[in-house]
């Protein structure tokens, strides 16, 4: 007998669960857009977790997300760019209710715009024991600074590999054909359905991290792969971009790269199922960038371009090793922090707050 469940039975029982980015390393230092997507107005409830590390700001997010998904919320998982083991917030959602959850410390740090109304400060170090913190005060200072430094190297090499990215770019965007790319750009986009939502949200998919460099997957029905060769997909992918904003048919999430936001990494039409993403070897393309380059312009590039893509890999490499480097100093401190902390007396107030926000997410006020 065949089934027919209705729209909300659907949504109930099979919730929407993203992953992303909201925040990156990359060639100017870090990046932020934690203002832009948790704007104050957006939101019936913010939460703004303070806290050392290793006091369980993220693991405390999870069980809060755990117990969101069971009553059928959809959620957003917001990774921490830095530490992708790690969350940085959530975006929680049922029946036209919005929750968000966020780290509001360095080097996102926030605090309240409409306290109480809209917004709360849930302070973590409430359930450290300072006295046990103290006696390694010498240690804490030292670790902190070693772990900055780190990152200030980390930032010198990416900024060099800008340098020779940008360089890379200015070369070869005169070898492309832009034209006959964004006549083809153009029947591709009137080709997919318009859907009914419409507008452009950004985030990323990939970490610079103290991990190394992190992808998070994106779940498409169909994958259109742009081959990336000498680094030409971002050309394409910024026209794509540019024409699906000027018919204005499509809801998009459009990824930058970790490195620079003016470098397009993928773009996802979430209501048609549609990926487009660029991959250099491997897949075969759905889009053979060659045919939009003028091979008699690029001869004369095409070795500095070479150079200059092994320059900036190079340096990434360098950034990269900076960046482990930074997490174990993080996690020298998080176990310091961790061994001070009261768990117990934690998990009982977040399992409180877990209560709070499930009633507001069921429309408890």
């Amino acid at each position: 007998m065949k089934k027919n469940h209705s729209t909300s039975t659907q949504r109930s029982e099979v919730p929407k669960k993203t992953n992303s980015f909201i925040a990156a390393n990359g060639y100017r230092g870090f990046r932020s857009r934690f203002d832009e997507v948790y704007r104050t107005k957006q939101y019936e409830h913010l939460y703004i977790f303070k806290g050392g590390p290793g006091t369980g700001k993220s693991h405390s997010m999870k069980e809060i997300a755990k117990k969101a998904e069971k009553i059928g919320a959809d959620c957003e998982y917001i990774y921490c760019s830095s530490d992708p083991d790690s969350l940085d917030g959530l975006i929680l959602e049922k029946n036209g209710h919005r929750i968000g959850i966020l780290d509001g410390t360095a080097p996102h740090t926030r605090c309240t715009e409409v306290p109480g109304a809209v917004d709360e400060i849930i302070n973590l170090g409430e359930f450290w024991d300072s006295s046990k913190l103290t006696p390694h005060r010498e240690q804490i200072f030292s670790l902190q600074q070693k772990k900055a430094e780190a990152y200030r190297r980390a930032y010198r090499f990416l900024r060099i590999a800008g340098e020779a990215d940008t360089f890379l770019s200015d070369l070869l965007e005169p070898c492309v054909k832009k034209e006959k790319m964004a006549k083809a750009i153009s029947r591709t986009v009137r080709q997919i359905p318009e859907s009914e939502a419409r507008g452009t949200q950004i985030r990323y998919r990939q970490a610079c991290s103290i991990r190394g460099l992190v992808y998070l997957p994106t779940e498409s029905k169909k994958t259109v792969v742009v081959s990336d060769y000498l680094g030409s997909a971002r050309f394409y992918l910024l026209y794509l971009s540019k024409e699906l904003e000027a018919q204005g048919r499509h809801r998009c999430t459009v990824f930058p790269s970790c490195y620079t936001d003016t470098v397009i990494d993928a773009i996802l039409l979430p209501s048609n199922g549609i990926l487009f993403t660029s991959k250099e070897e491997g897949e075969e393309p759905s889009v053979n960038m060659k045919r939009f380059l003028d091979n008699e312009r690029l001869s004369l590039c095409r070795s500095q371009i070479r150079h200059l893509r092994n320059v900036c890999r190079d340096m990434q490499e360098h950034a990269l090793a900076s960046l482990r480097e930074a997490g174990d100093y993080h996690f020298a401190l998080e176990e310091l922090y961790g061994k001070a902390m009261n768990f117990d007396a934690k998990g009982e107030y977040i399992a409180m707050l877990s209560e709070k926000i499930l009633s507001y997410l069921q429309g408890g006020g």
